[in-house]
């Protein structure tokens, strides 16, 4: 993994997080202060995003590095999912995408309509998934992961969506649970 920076950035009194935390964030990196329990997945991520020129990816496993994969899209009019692009590692702006792949990814049961997505942009997300999904992700054992990128190793492809095209290693990874989730994650129908 890359060399973390010591300090992102300066301490901002008027965060959402207390200042205290904020130091301990500071003094102790994000990933350790999650490991020891100071904050949640949540709160790192949020001071990384307040603190630095970052993209957030989300998902179930724990790697060393992403590599570039062939991103597909819905097409409603043939019922189709398509590909879209070039193969790419895939990453927002906003950590609320990423978290919400991050828990959700992996849980579901094949082959009985699960799924689940998300739209819209930073100042309006919708989220949705499966009751299934969101009952597995709510009970997980396990965490999820998002993978901290710098963004300038990435480039803008539409909407809060960027795209890296080489293999990449992250700044760092978080680990992220169901307490992180975003809020008013909607159940969505299984009969996509």
């Amino acid at each position: 993994m890359k060399e973390k920076p010591e300090h992102p950035g300066p301490i901002r009194r008027d965060s959402n997080v207390a200042l205290g935390v904020e130091a301990q964030l500071a003094a102790l990196g994000p990933e350790k202060a999650v490991e020891m329990g100071v904050v949640t997945g949540r709160e790192a991520l949020e001071w990384l995003a307040r603190n630095g020129d970052y993209v957030f990816h989300g998902t179930d496993r724990k790697l060393a590095h992403l590599e570039p994969r062939q991103q597909m899209q819905f097409n409603p009019k043939t019922g189709e999912n398509i590909p879209d692009g070039e193969p790419a590692v895939c990453a927002a702006r906003s950590i609320d995408p990423a978290i919400f792949m991050g828990v959700l990814r992996g849980h579901g049961a094949a082959g009985k309509g699960s799924h689940s997505g998300w739209g819209g942009s930073a100042d309006r997300w919708r989220f949705y998934a499966t009751a299934d999904m969101l009952d597995s992700a709510r009970h997980a054992e396990e965490p999820g992961y998002v993978y901290v990128f710098d963004a300038a190793n990435f480039e803008h492809h539409r909407g809060d969506e960027w795209r890296s095209y080489a293999d990449i290693e992250p700044v760092c990874v978080i680990p992220v649970a169901w307490r992180d989730m975003p809020e008013g994650v909607e159940t969505a129908d299984p009969a996509f």
